[in-house]
């Protein structure tokens, strides 16, 4: 399905995946929810997670269960740009927390995707400083930021980051111990 109908499925195709007696489970406790459409004289019942938040979630606890080697191939698929990897950030955060392991793989994995992106090309031969350039790239480092902190503390994460951004938010918490962390391992 297209990316924007990825959180709404027919009733039939979710019964295939969990049956009817865990979709009553997934109604009733709120993670999913149900409408009734009416088209062309039929109703249609369609089936959605409450929020892409909570698809998210699900999405992140399937694929840490999943071997690394698989998880990275279908992400890096996935991820074709720098926008791709935005767009999946709340995922890759949650997945950090999970398994720190994997998002080690699939920060290697995406430096290429980032350092080939035209907006990481561009942003990297300025001299005029532009935020059109300058905006995605820093979320990227708010992103791995983040990725780090979901991590267990107990267990060291390794992430790839090749540009660099000190601003006000390196201030709050510890965000500036973990950019420099940051600036350490790469």
């Amino acid at each position: 399905e297209k990316r924007e109908n990825s959180l709404v499925f027919n009733r039939s195709v979710v019964e295939h995946y969990l049956g009817q007696e865990q979709l009553k489970l997934c109604l009733l406790s709120g993670i999913l929810t149900e409408n009734k459409v009416m088209k062309f004289s039929e109703d249609i019942s369609r089936i959605s997670f409450s929020h892409k938040t909570v698809q998210e979630y699900f999405t992140a606890v399937y694929n840490s269960c999943q071997p690394q080697e698989k998880v990275v191939k279908t992400i890096a698929e996935k991820c074709q740009s720098l926008q791709d990897i935005l767009d999946m950030k709340i995922l890759l955060v949650f997945i950090s927390g999970m398994n720190p392991e994997i998002i080690s793989s699939i920060s290697h994995e995406l430096m290429s995707v980032i350092n080939n992106d035209e907006i990481t090309c561009k942003y990297r031969t300025m001299t005029i400083a532009d935020y059109t350039f300058i905006n995605p790239l820093h979320n990227i480092q708010t992103m791995l930021i983040s990725c780090m902190k979901e991590c267990n503390q107990n267990k060291e994460v390794k992430l790839c980051l090749q540009d660099f951004f000190i601003t006000e938010k390196c201030q709050q918490g510890n965000n500036f111990k973990l950019l420099q962390e940051l600036c350490h391992q790469n």
